[in-house]
């Protein structure tokens, strides 16, 4: 994680049933600056088809300093 220099988002189900939401946004802070979204309500498939997680990634990529 320590290699991830670029502008990154980690989109995390909120109601995971794998791992423990919780847990990514102090593992990817101590290694680099990701920015950790949960997605409340959302299962660990759901994230993936979720119009919640589609509209999260637009407004994380308009906040992009280009």
């Amino acid at each position: 994680m320590s290699r991830l220099t670029q502008p990154t988002l980690v989109l995390v189900s909120g109601e995971d049933e794998v791992f423990l939401p919780e847990a990514y946004a102090p593992l990817y802070a101590k290694y680099c600056k990701a920015e950790v979204e949960v997605l409340p309500g959302h299962d660990h498939d759901e994230i993936v088809s979720s119009d919640k997680a589609l509209e999260a990634v637009r407004a994380w990529w308009w906040r992009l300093p280009f």
